[in-house]
């Protein structure tokens, strides 16, 4: 403040000291006033600027100085993260458009640090939700493959799994007097809600695609609600095999496909489908299943990655050997 009242002090002093002496000499030009006349002119004049320029530099810097200090003491609160702090100064209209502005910063400044910390939140609430959802998940579609509950036939999944939000499936088997059922369900709800639910009574929240065995696994036939239709390939003739909900004889090396609606929303029909799984079928069915699964895998990659996949996409692969 020393260094702003020594700066005004000048600025004033300057201008009004010139033109009074100014004054004092074209009236002694003139032969108005006489040598001590003038200097007495002078030395008055002198005076009079000095306690002006004091006085009015203490008044003018006085109303610059209080809402400079207030301005300061707002950037250290800021600084030190209180975002709340405002500026209520009057004054000259530039130091009001200063301090508008120092009001404007902190409001923005406030308003990013909250979205921060709600996005921090929200991605650790997010993140251990996704956890708990992809364990599920797992228990739930690798219960019945790693336990071999079903061993009449081979059962490999592959999955494309979301980023940020499952949708889940889960895969059951429960035998039957006349054979064995096979159930693959849906969660209608998406993320862990969705799961957790589709675990506690699969049968009333899920879409569901049912497929009963025989004893010997030497056909089936299928029900389904809400989910796509088994596919049915006939790995000795090469080619697709019509099949119906009645029942469907399954013959050596036969392979049955079944999937979610994420696979669905990637084709424009049923017939798109065939032919992307038929690309891998032609070509490595007779090669042994474990073969054709890995190439299976491998367009399953290409295809998320063409169609920027945001969703899951769930693959069930039973082979008749």
């Amino acid at each position: 403040m020393k260094t702003l009242r020594s700066q005004i002090l000048r600025l004033l002093f300057i201008p009004i000291g010139l033109l009074l002496v100014l004054i004092a000499v074209l009236l002694y030009l003139t032969g108005a006033i006489y040598i001590p006349m003038f200097l007495a002119a002078v030395a008055v004049t002198v005076l009079l600027i000095v306690l002006f320029t004091i006085l009015s530099a203490v008044v003018f810097s006085e109303k610059i100085r209080t809402p400079l200090q207030q301005i300061q003491d707002t950037a250290l609160s800021i600084a030190a993260e209180d975002y709340k702090e405002r500026l209520h100064v009057t004054g000259s209209q530039e130091i009001v458009d200063l301090a508008s502005a120092f009001n404007t910063l902190s409001e923005c400044l406030q308003e990013s640090f909250n979205r921060l910390r709600e996005s921090a939140v929200l991605r650790e609430r997010m993140y251990g939700e996704y956890e708990c959802a992809l364990l599920l998940q797992q228990h739930m579609l690798q219960r019945v493959l790693e336990n071999e509950l079903f061993t009449p036939l081979q059962i490999r999944a592959l999955t494309h799994t979301s980023a940020s939000t499952l949708n889940g499936v889960l895969l059951d088997v429960l035998p039957q007097a006349e054979g064995t059922e096979l159930s693959l369900y849906e969660a209608r709800e998406q993320g862990f809600i969705g799961i957790y639910n589709l675990l506690l009574s699969p049968d009333t929240r899920s879409n569901t695609l049912t497929l009963t065995f025989n004893p010997e696994a030497t056909s089936f036939s299928f029900q389904t609600h809400d989910m796509p239709a088994p596919l049915l390939w006939s790995t000795e003739r090469a080619d697709w095999v019509y099949i119906s909900q009645a029942k469907q004889i399954l013959e050596k090396h036969d392979i049955i496909l079944l999937y979610n609606r994420g696979l669905a929303l990637c084709f424009n029909d049923t017939k798109g489908i065939q032919d992307w799984f038929q690309k891998v079928l032609k070509h490595f069915a007779a090669e042994g299943f474990d073969l054709f699964l890995t190439m299976l895998q491998h367009e399953l990659s290409v295809l998320t990655k063409k169609h920027a996949v945001s969703h899951d996409i769930h693959l069930l692969c039973l082979h008749k050997e």
